[in-house]
């Protein structure tokens, strides 16, 4: 359980015995990504994304990945993990099958993606430098393009609403905009 201690700005907090990692890769680039239910973790770094049992702290699966992948999502089913790469990564999102831990996609993204699954698994949005894509999870078949209206250097930050019903997407540095 989350629990905070010492009180003030200086309250910490402690969330149990930490899940060892590999050491920081070159690049330095790391994603995570913890379920609804908090009972699975995924892990990135560079080429390799592992998936524990955030309860037991067990590696559960361990996938090869794209270049620099950096952005990485489970879906809320636990049926599904989306990967996306840093620049200079692979132009790709990646899409595994939790159960048979196969690739079942390669999505057309270029690189530096941020990527969001719907609370009810049903769509699968990334988003970068010129657009935001949203594909049907299971076909994943594009749905729907949203271009993003100032076209940055910095990457398209998602991130859904419990409930689904408002996506909020970092369109600008200094703004974000909420879509319901």
């Amino acid at each position: 359980p989350l629990e905070f201690h010492g009180g003030g700005p200086t309250n910490a907090p402690s969330i149990g015995t930490p899940i060892s990692m590999t050491p920081p890769t070159r690049f330095n680039e790391i994603a995570i990504s913890l379920s609804p239910d908090g009972r699975t973790l995924a892990f990135a770094e560079d080429r390799l994304v592992r998936i524990f049992d955030a309860q037991s702290r067990q590696e559960l699966h361990r996938f090869q990945a794209q270049p620099r992948t950096w952005s990485v999502s489970l879906s809320p089913d636990g049926r599904w993990l989306a990967a996306a790469s840093f620049p200079g990564g692979c132009p790709d999102v990646w899409v595994w099958n939790l159960q048979t831990r196969e690739v079942v996609a390669k999505l057309p993204f270029p690189p530096s993606a941020q990527v969001a699954f719907s609370p009810d698994s049903q769509l699968l949005v990334a988003g970068g430098k010129l657009e935001y894509q949203f594909w049907e999870v299971g076909t994943w078949k594009p749905v729907r393009s949203l271009p993003r209206h100032a076209r940055a250097d910095f990457l398209g930050a998602v991130s859904f609403s419990s409930d689904g019903r408002m996506l909020a997407v970092a369109d600008r540095h200094d703004s974000v905009c909420l879509m319901a």
